[in-house]
This record gives C-alpha cells, structure tokens and sequence, in this order.
C-alpha cells in the first residue's frame, strides 16, 4: 500500500496555518507523498464557509469576481498557487513525493508516471511518445465515437470528436489511462 495525504481543497485563511502539522502527523503514520488541490466556490459554498466559522476574507480577496458579481450556481477559482507551492516545498522537506493532482498519485500507486510525473523529477524515464491517430480512432470506435482530430502538444492530448451520445469524461479518462498523459475531449461542431 502507498497511502497519500490529500490535502484538498486548499482554503485560504485555514490551510496555511495547519498544513505542516497535518504533514507532519501523516508522516508518522506512513504516507508516501501529499496531494494538494485548489478551492472552486459558489456563493452557497462561500456562506457554508462562514457559517462554519471561517473568516472569508482571504478567500473572497483570491477570486478574481466580487461577490456580488457571482452568478448563483457558477464556479469561480480560488488563487491558491502560493500556498500549494509552500505545501510543496514543505512537503518534499520532509523527503516526502508532492502532487499537484490526484490522477499523479493513483498513478504512482500503480507504479505508473505520466508526462507531468516524468518532468517534476527532472529526468524523462518515461519516453511517453505521441498517440498515433489509429490508436486514438480504434478507441474512439469502442464508445461509438469518430476522430475528427486530434493535437498532442507538450504531453498533452486534446482529441475533437464526433459522438452524439458519449460521456466525454469517460472518453476522456479512458485516454488517458491508455495513452498516460492529460488529456481534454471535445465535441467537434
């Protein structure tokens, strides 16, 4: 077993101040590495936040629409990059792997890597090559789906597709398991 601490969502004005003992607590208990993920909000979560306690200030000063401008039900991105990158410093001070995304660790939990794992440790052990758009259209053909095309760029595959009927993050995932790197499906018009 290779246990993770997933310390996710991040939340400003909290997480900063706790994040080093909860490290260092999962550390006792064996973990491998630490996982960090940012904060999406809604006006709903913002007011579940408050009534729990939390002062909101930090977190309304870090996204980049006034409260009063968010419309009900629509997500809005927290700026979090600043504490992820003092989780990761911190974390990888104690010796231990640090994550930005949860699709890195099961990765790692399998014994895999991707794109991104290969070039955060400095070294390409990977030789991830490019998806061949027969591969890409074979698979596509199992969920129903035809290539309309495709773009590999940077380790990254983004795929058009033409599917009335598909769940493009299923398609999407199972891309990306295959093929090992992050990828974004699309519906082509």
């Amino acid at each position: 077993m290779k246990p993770f601490l997933f310390l996710r969502p991040i939340i400003p004005g909290l997480t900063e101040y706790e994040y080093r003992e909860l490290i260092d607590l999962a550390l006792e208990y064996g973990v491998e590495g630490v996982v960090a993920g940012s904060l999406r909000v809604t006006r709903r979560i913002i007011d579940y936040l408050r009534d729990a306690g939390l002062d909101v200030g930090e977190v309304l000063r870090r996204i980049k629409i006034p409260i009063g401008k968010m419309k009900p039900g629509i997500q809005y991105d927290v700026y979090t990059s600043d504490i992820k990158s003092e989780i990761a410093r911190y974390t990888r001070g104690k010796g231990l792997m640090f994550y930005p995304s949860a699709c890195m660790a099961n990765l790692h939990t399998h014994g895999l890597k991707c794109w991104k794992m290969c070039l955060q440790s400095g070294v390409s052990p990977c030789n991830l090559g490019e998806p061949s758009s027969e591969s890409i259209a074979e698979i596509l053909g199992w969920f129903g789906a035809e290539l309309y095309r495709y773009r590999f760029m940077g380790g990254e595959l983004r795929v058009w597709i033409k599917c009335s009927k598909c769940d493009l993050r299923v398609v999407a995932e199972y891309l990306r398991s295959r093929f090992l790197t992050c990828t974004r499906v699309y519906r082509s018009r």
